[in-house]
């Protein structure tokens, strides 16, 4: 068998316009198809840094997307108030030529309503899931309430009781 110089000047003649490959030395090997292209994956640090990125977006956005949640849940509060003052209490008047007693009158089949019941549970509750409070005021008045986020009298913000119609007249 030849030796490797003679192999490697075997496979790597002169051409005929006198380029001549590199001499071959020692400690030489031939290329590994492999390392002709460079790694395509990320490194750790790489990773990290896009994650801690993330970890920052989803920090600011959170915080916004927390405050429009609150601020939804109370106007939802305000136009479910509305409609159930302006749609179910304001026919059951016009029908029955006075307020109910209660918001469960609201949930009983009447004739007047053609045998339907006025609203739904569901119209009675605010945006936290709590019972809308009501009181009657006179034969033809009555106040409609939601004690806000925190289910109690008073409180700031979202925790704000909203009150129909002295909320929604000034």
């Amino acid at each position: 068998m030849k030796n490797e110089d003679e192999l490697y000047a075997l496979l790597n003649p002169p051409s005929s316009d006198g380029w001549q490959p590199p001499q071959r030395h020692e400690g030489m090997r031939d290329a590994d198809p492999d390392d002709l292209h460079p790694s395509r994956g990320f490194t750790l640090i790489e990773i990290m840094v896009v994650i801690a990125i993330l970890g920052m977006l989803m920090t600011v956005v959170g915080a916004y997307v927390w405050d429009n949640m609150k601020e939804a849940q109370v106007t939802t509060t305000k136009t479910k108030l509305v409609q159930l003052a302006n749609g179910p209490l304001s026919t059951y008047k016009r029908r029955m030529s006075r307020v109910p007693d209660s918001l469960q009158e609201l949930l009983t089949e009447s004739d007047k309503n053609f045998g339907n019941a006025w609203c739904a549970p569901v119209d009675q509750r605010d945006a936290w899931d709590n019972d809308f409070r009501y009181e009657k005021l006179s034969n033809t008045k009555f106040r409609l309430s939601s004690l806000g986020a925190d289910g109690m009298e008073g409180g700031e913000f979202e925790e704000a009781d909203i009150v129909w119609p002295d909320d929604f007249t000034k």
